[in-house]
Parts: C-alpha cells; structure tokens; sequence
C-alpha cells in the first residue's frame, strides 16, 4: 500500500474499517424472511461499502485464526504451525503497519469469547 493514498494533506482522510466475519455464507447477506432482510445491518453495510463475498478458507496449524493472518498480512498461512505464535516473524506485508504509518488507529481481534475488550 503506497502511504501517500491516506496521507493526503489537502482531502480528509477516510475512516477506514475491515470486517472479515468467520462462518458466514455470504449469500445470507440479501437473503429476505417475509420480505424484511435476515441481516439488514450487513446488508445495508455491503450496499454502502465494498464488499468481497468471496474468500478462500484457511484451516492449517493454526485453526480458525488462519483467517485473520492470511486476511492482515495478505500471506497464507502455515501447514504445520499455528502462524499466530510466531514471536519474531515481522509480517513485513501487515496491513496493520502501513495503516499506523500515516497515523491510522489499528485494532485485530479474534472474538474467542464472544466479547471484545479493548484496554
């Protein structure tokens, strides 16, 4: 990502907010029940933003938090190990970097407990 995009002096800079959801048929997005939407906040959201339906699901060593690797650093994951205890590899490709570059608030998460706490 180059950051002149984001850091454009004479423009606002957008907010900027990446939802990658686990066990989601995308299709269940413009799905209606007696014609009100199932999901009308998704729905809505995918209307107004961009939206990807489509994702390749990885489930190597590390499980479900694969995704979450392979979607912040564009990298699959690994085979053999989980890639999230990987303590020194640099994620030189992190989405997450280049957003803090140009002074962007980054936050990853992985909902194991069905709460989010940030301290």
């Amino acid at each position: 990502m180059d950051p002149d995009i984001l850091s454009g002096s004479d423009k606002p800079r957008p907010d900027i907010f990446c939802i990658q959801i686990e066990s989601l048929d995308a299709n269940i997005i413009d799905q209606k029940h007696d014609s009100v939407f199932v999901m009308p906040f998704l729905h809505n959201l995918s209307d107004a933003c961009v939206f990807f339906p489509y994702a390749l699901s990885y489930h190597e060593a590390g499980l479900t938090t694969d995704c979450e690797i392979s979607v912040i650093n564009s990298m699959e994951p690994l085979a053999d190990f989980p890639s999230m205890k990987l303590q020194h590899f640099r994620y030189t490709n992190s989405m997450v970097k280049q957003f803090s570059k140009v002074n962007y608030q980054a936050i990853a998460f992985h909902g194991n407990r069905g709460t989010l706490t940030i301290g």
